[in-house]
Order: C-alpha cells, then structure tokens, then sequence
C-alpha cells in the first residue's frame, strides 16, 4: 500500500471539503517527487506542516550550514561515531533529514513537514553501521523527545543465507524459524526500551530485490511469548515507490513477505505479518538535500528505501501535530489503514 497519508488521514476529520491547495505548490514544492506525490499540499492549506514535531534522523550526520537546517531547525545533535563531529562527509544523512523536514524558504526544496524540528544523530561515516549499536541512539532520541525516528538502513538478508522455503503465499520459513532468535542476533526488547512508550520507528525495507525486507524489518512483527508486539505496533517498514514506472517493485526495493517466526506442520501461526507494517513511498530519484561538498548546488538525487522512509517520518510528524494526543501506535495505524491501495497490480 502507498503513502497517502496528507488526503485520506487528514479526511478522517475534515471531510471532502478542502482549503486552496495551489498557493503551497510553488517551484520548491514541485521540484521534488514526493511532495506532490503523498499531496502534501492538502495537509498544508489545513494549516499541518508538522509544526512542533520532532523528528529524529540517525544517519551519517547533517551539513551544519545547509540554509534548510538553520533558524533553529536543529533541536539537538549528537556524534555516536567518536568523530568528533556531526558533519555529513557522504550527504547520505542531509539528503534524508531533507526529505523530512527540510525548511520552507523558496531555495531548492523542502521537506514533508517543513516546520518540524530535527534531532540529528550521526551512526555512521561511511554508510556502514553496527546494527548494536543502534538502540543507544534511537533511546536517545526518545529520552529527547522524539516523536518519530527515522533509520534509512537495513541489512539484506539472502535467500542462500536464510534458507528460505516458501510455505504460503507471501510466508517464508527460514534458518530462524522456530528457535526463538531474530536475524543478526536481533534484541526485540531492548529495541522496545529504546523506543519508550510513544516513539514511532521508521526503517527503510532495504534495496536488495528480496520478497522479503532486511532484517531489523522483523522487529515489527515480533511477539512475546503472550502474543503482544514487542515494540507496540509503533513501526513501520518502508518501501520504494517509483512514481516513473508506478510499482513498488524493483532492483531498488524489498517487498512485505513475511520470515515466519513459529510454524507447525507447514502452517505458519504467526500473528503478525511484515505486511501489517509495510507501507510504500517515493524513493526514485528524489531530490533532496546535500552538503555542497557533495554537489556544489547543495541539491541531488537518490533512490532507494532510504529515500522512502523519511517521508513517511514526515507524515508522521504531520498527523502529531494534527492529534497531539494520538498514541504512537495509532499513528501508525492511522497512515497504514488509509493508505492507498488502489495500486496496478497490488498485493499486500
């Protein structure tokens, strides 16, 4: 299912009727696919642009004296790399922290939800991260006040390597099938007490072309032995929709099926699926921000899940400053039930 969050959420309290939509779709607006894309503009001319939210992007850092990220946009930042410093070397982290929460000011282009704040943590300076390292920074993020975290990584997990079977349609049992353990030796509890009791997580499904999402996608379906999500229904695993060639299919994108946990006699008993946590958004060639290291314009384009996943962050941060009091989970729930589906070819 698609992105759409800004129409049909936004719906669930106003109705059809509309506000003028056009004065928000200025060049900086059309410049980017996403925008128009997930119709940010509805949301806007209700007055949402994600004003007093906080988004938290864990990345490879921030280009400090990017305009977009001044005035105040940087909330907080913070290196977990012991470089000693939060500034972007590879533009992967700015061009994702753009595709959030860039700001409005008429210069290239601006974020999903532009008024947010931003809480910058730097993981990573060459795109490889310890996957072990991940909770210290999401608990910070949460203990700072975030109401969403956005991780555009994943780590593929291979057919060879899982030996993966499938079993039912979209289920597919694995190596970790039945033992109790998660890929990459995966701590669903910690992950939850990292999160806190409100944060949303947002993670990029991965680029490999698997049926199924890397491994930290399983965390979102993850139960106790009760049957209770681990993390509290409050993630979400984002896929790449090519808006070139309308699929979320591709050499650039991971799909929804899910490594089933427990199985008997073939049959999987889970009672989750990634799917119920699986949502697409643009992610080809997206033009968002970068250090002007990286390109003298200050602008580039990406593809891929990273891409996808921030702008779901920013609808998140939307949808909190539309219902302050709504609970993280229901946010979630929220952008999942009115998703679009009416996709070519869609299946969840």
């Amino acid at each position: 299912m698609k992105l759409k969050m800004l129409v049909a959420s936004l719906a669930l309290a106003y109705g059809s009727a509309g506000a003028q939509t056009s004065v928000w779709e200025t060049s900086e607006y059309f410049k980017s696919r996403t925008l128009q894309s997930v119709n940010a503009s509805t949301a806007y001319s209700r007055g949402y642009t994600g004003k007093g939210s906080k988004i938290a992007i864990l990345d490879s850092g921030i280009d400090t004296k990017n305009v977009d990220f001044q005035n105040g946009k940087l909330l907080l930042v913070k290196d977990f790399t012991n470089s000693g410093s939060v500034v972007d070397t590879i533009g992967h982290g700015t061009h994702v922290a753009g595709i959030a929460a860039a700001a409005k000011n008429n210069i290239g282009v601006h974020g999903v939800a532009f008024d947010a704040n931003l809480l910058i943590g730097k993981i990573t300076t060459s795109g490889i991260v310890a996957v072990s390292a991940i909770p210290t920074a999401i608990q910070w993020a949460s203990s700072n006040g975030a109401d969403v975290a956005n991780l555009s990584l994943n780590f593929t997990l291979t057919q060879s390597a899982l030996k993966a079977n499938l079993i039912a349609p979209g289920v597919y049992s694995t190596m970790y099938t039945n033992t109790g353990a998660l890929p990459g030796g995966l701590n669903a509890a910690q992950w939850a007490v990292a999160m806190g009791s409100q944060m949303v997580l947002v993670v990029a499904a991965g680029n490999d072309g698997t049926p199924w999402s890397g491994g930290l996608a399983t965390l979102s379906y993850t139960t106790d032995s009760k049957g209770n999500l681990v993390l509290g229904g409050r993630m979400i695993v984002a896929g790449n929709w090519n808006e070139q060639t309308n699929k979320g299919v591709g050499p650039s994108n991971n799909g929804a099926a899910t490594l089933c946990m427990n199985m008997v006699a073939n049959v999987c008993q889970d009672k989750y699926k990634l799917s119920d946590f699986y949502l697409l958004a643009p992610g080809t060639g997206i033009t968002s921000t970068v250090p002007t290291s990286i390109n003298s314009t200050g602008l580039a384009n990406m593809t891929g899940t990273s891409m996808a996943a921030p702008a779901i962050a920013g609808g998140v941060a939307i949808i909190r400053q539309m219902w302050p009091q709504m609970t993280g989970s229901n946010i979630v729930k929220l952008l999942l039930v009115t998703a679009n589906k009416n996709l070519p070819g869609y299946s969840p």
